[in-house]
């Protein structure tokens, strides 16, 4: 009488994959015995090969209420800077640049002191 474990019935089943494998991909280009492995391994834990969605990280500090207190603040001064604005409203100085760009749509620019252009700059 022969007794298997369920490790060697694994290692069975993913060499015997493999083998099956190999008229489809080629030999050179076949799935690894690791990936066979842990699919095997994903399937027996989840009953799926689908990807588990990671949970994506909330943004706490563009709030509605952060919003409206970033155009209240640009209404009242608008030339008051980023740095100053993040301090006076209690919100830290990237998220008040992201609510700026993303949802305020606005884009700060620094103003540059230039010449008057002359009418012989014209034709040049």
């Amino acid at each position: 009488m022969h007794v298997t474990s369920p490790v060697t019935l694994a290692n069975e089943s993913v060499a015997a994959t493999l083998r099956a494998s190999t008229p489809i991909f080629g030999r050179n280009s076949r799935p690894s015995r690791q990936a066979v492995a842990s699919l095997v391994k994903k399937f027996k834990s989840t009953y799926s090969l689908c990807d588990i969605a990671v949970p994506v990280r909330l943004r706490i500090g563009q709030s509605v209420e952060n919003i409206t207190a970033v155009e209240t603040s640009i209404a009242n001064d608008p030339n008051q800077s980023i740095p100053r604005r993040s301090q006076e409203l209690g919100i830290a100085k990237t998220t008040l640049w992201r609510i700026l760009r993303k949802d305020l749509t606005l884009h700060p620019y620094k103003i540059r002191l230039t010449q008057e252009l002359k009418l012989m700059d014209h034709s040049k």
